[in-house]
């Protein structure tokens, strides 16, 4: 920058230098730059990562949606094949018994022992069923 003393000047210089200075002042400095550019990267920055991280949030709902789904039909076909292994048990039950009333069997105790034993076999029988419990009307 150069300096006049102020004999030299004159006024049309004078004008010409402040509107110089006012020029220089009115720009933005290279700090103000830097700043500004590290803000706007930084901004940049934490809008990738919510964008990113709520695109994987939908990731893992959407897996988590389909392993629920998953789940609840798994369960639903255990509960099937659980009500159909005992009804087919049951109805086993059922002919065996029906079968010895036919037949005669009508021994003093048999009804108990047979009925026991029959249980345990068809519990033995089924990887499902663990526990039989039958009750007498009186």
């Amino acid at each position: 920058m150069a300096t006049f003393s102020a004999e030299d000047s004159s006024p049309s210089d004078a004008s010409t230098l402040s509107s110089e200075n006012s020029l220089i002042l009115n720009r933005p400095s290279i700090l103000w730059r830097a700043i500004i550019f590290v803000v706007i990267v930084c901004l940049s920055l934490v809008v990738l990562d919510g964008w990113r991280s709520w695109t994987a949030r939908a990731v893992e709902l959407g897996e988590m949606d389909v392993a629920t789904s998953n789940l609840a039909q798994a369960m639903a076909r255990q509960a099937d094949d659980t009500f159909k292994e005992a009804d087919t048990a049951l109805l086993g039950i059922v002919e065996r018994v029906q079968h010895f009333d036919a037949i005669g069997v009508n021994a003093p105790g048999w009804g108990e022992v047979a009925c026991d034993t029959l249980l345990d076999s068809t519990k033995g029988s089924s990887h499902v069923i663990r526990f039989f419990c039958a009750y007498a009307l009186d």
